[in-house]
């Protein structure tokens, strides 16, 4: 009670996914994709999307955040499709994990509560995926609050590095 702002994470803290592997949507998408003659199987799909996503985190030397734009960007270089294609993948990976999306509900009514006692709502989480995308995903949950929204693929920072709670800081 004695605090104006209260934060929160995202992923496993408000939002749950229906099923605990965290690269559930990859291996639904390499599904689809292994279905489609793309690729030789499921893991062979998650097996290069993350590779492509270590790569990206290696230009960074792994002090900013990747985005999942530059992740499939990289994995169209990395298997010789064009970004076009890959784009698409990239919206049917984020479908899949939408879909997969539910509310930790004890936490989502712990938020409005704060928010109806006047307190600003922050989200601050590590994550590949767009601003935009982490909101679809916090409105499909119920956060209807007011709320400001860090991520660190939109901000380049990352809590684990140190340089989003500097950037916090000097808000």
């Amino acid at each position: 009670s004695g605090f104006d702002i209260i934060s929160f994470d995202v992923f496993d803290t408000v939002l749950r996914r229906k099923y605990y592997e965290p690269d559930y949507a990859k291996y639904l998408l390499g599904k689809e994709l292994t279905k489609e003659n793309v690729f030789e199987s499921p893991e062979y799909f998650v097996a290069a999307r993350n590779k492509a996503e270590l790569t990206c985190r290696q230009t960074k030397h792994f002090q900013q955040d990747v985005c999942i734009t530059e992740i499939y960007t990289q994995l169209a270089r990395d298997v010789n499709v064009a970004n076009k294609t890959t784009e698409d993948w990239m919206n049917k990976e984020f479908y899949f994990d939408l879909e997969m999306s539910l509310p930790k509900d004890e936490m989502v009514e712990i938020v409005k509560q704060l928010s109806q006692e006047g307190k600003e709502i922050w989200f601050i989480t590590d994550i590949y995926y767009t601003k935009q995308q982490v909101e679809n995903m916090l409105r499909k949950i119920g956060i209807a609050v007011p709320y400001r929204l860090f991520v660190s693929s939109d901000l380049g920072k990352r809590k684990d590095a140190g340089t989003m709670w500097s950037h916090i800081k000097e808000l």
